[in-house]
């Protein structure tokens, strides 16, 4: 793809599964994307995606797995994503582990 994600991806409100890995894809996580109230399944992973994963996630209480290893984001997982463990659904959340990784819910994808 080469491109961004685009805020409008929110409005897919019934969609279950994301599927957006090795695209090419850069720029931000859209903060939209928590209006999916229905996605279990987030596939980011494989991109040259940049910044944080947006706090709002923590609304997506569906949400199982959670992968986005493999971007230039900033692998800091706001607590409130991981609480979803606690009062959600939330099973995984896989990101590329560096020297400083703060998450205490995080799996580390195995290094290619």
């Amino acid at each position: 793809l080469n491109s961004t994600i685009p805020s409008q991806i929110g409005q897919l409100i019934k969609v279950k599964y994301i599927s957006l890995e090795n695209n090419y894809l850069t720029g931000t996580i859209p903060a939209q994307m928590s209006s999916m109230e229905n996605m279990e399944r987030c596939a980011l992973y494989g991109n040259a995606l940049t910044g944080m994963v947006p706090k709002s996630f923590s609304s997506l209480i569906k949400l199982q797995d959670l992968l986005i290893y493999d971007n230039l984001l900033q692998y800091v997982i706001p607590s409130e994503i991981c609480e979803l463990r606690d009062v959600g659904d939330l099973n995984e959340v896989i990101i590329s582990c560096t020297d400083t990784v703060l998450c205490n819910c995080c799996i580390c994808a195995p290094s290619s």
